[in-house]
């Protein structure tokens, strides 16, 4: 994703470790700014991909990155 230039797009990865990824996305025609988390978790020896759904003010997805890192 980061690798590619997306035409009127900003990409900033914010948070990038093997497991989590929150990224913040922004558009050159307006200035605004998108954020969306994905995490993987092992539970019980299961593979499971825990993705926010796109927000638009940083700290609520950051709050809500950190309860989502919580689950087991």
């Amino acid at each position: 994703m980061f690798s590619q230039k997306h035409k009127g797009i900003k990409l900033k990865a914010l948070v990038r470790t093997a497991n989590e990824f929150l990224i913040q996305r922004t558009y050159d025609s307006d200035g605004r700014s998108i954020y969306k988390f994905l995490i993987l978790r092992v539970i019980k020896g299961k593979e499971y991909m825990i993705e926010s759904t796109e927000v638009s003010d940083e700290s609520t997805c950051r709050q809500m990155f950190d309860l989502a890192k919580t689950i087991r």
